[in-house]
């Protein structure tokens, strides 16, 4: 990012960049993108654009579940004998972006049903600001984000849910059947 500021700025050198660290990933900083975006529209000057991303950086909450052990296995994360037995129990493991911007392993779901319950517990246990959007993305298994859509605007009909498909560079550390939430809490990471 650095070297791609020296290039544009030698280009056009009266520009103001900023690099921000997302501490995210996938549609996690896509929702941060979105959010800089409104908060531009409302005329917010640079300074104050970065300092109120920085900001809801320090709110932004992802969490992902999986439910095909293999990629983790293949991956080298889990040990063969651990994603055989994970698989039997049907364990979907939570796993959260910390406020470093890792990954945490934090709980195993039996099944994808106490999955979505786990993330919607998360979400009202950060304090989910309703007014805010939230992105949930998945890889090869839409009909899970639309169950987990569903079931948030069960708890919170208000909320402005955009869906996305997982990029293949995450995808391919996931494997298929992973779902994300990433939304904006009043509690920090």
């Amino acid at each position: 990012c650095e070297i791609a500021k020296d290039i544009l700025l030698e280009e056009f050198p009266d520009r103001k960049i900023e690099i921000i660290d997302s501490l995210s990933a996938s549609v996690g900083y896509g929702l941060l993108v979105d959010k800089a975006a409104d908060l531009r529209d409302q005329g917010l000057s640079m300074e104050e654009l970065v300092e109120k991303i920085l900001e809801y950086r320090n709110h932004l909450h992802g969490y992902f579940f999986t439910s095909d052990l293999r990629f983790f296995i293949q991956g080298g994360r889990i040990s063969k004998a651990a994603g055989f037995i994970g698989g039997l129990l049907n364990i979907c493991p939570i796993i959260m972006i910390t406020e470093e911007g890792t990954l945490k392993p934090i709980e195993k779901a039996r099944g994808k049903k106490q999955a979505f319950n786990n993330l919607l517990s998360k979400m009202e246990k950060k304090g989910f600001m309703e007014e805010e959007k939230v992105f949930l993305c998945h890889s090869a298994c839409p009909e899970d984000v639309e169950s987990l859509k569903e079931k948030i605007l069960e708890r919170y009909p208000k909320a402005k849910i955009e869906t996305f498909v997982i990029g293949g560079t995450i995808a391919c550390h996931t494997g298929p059947g992973t779902v994300a939430c990433f939304f904006f809490g009043r509690e920090g990471r």
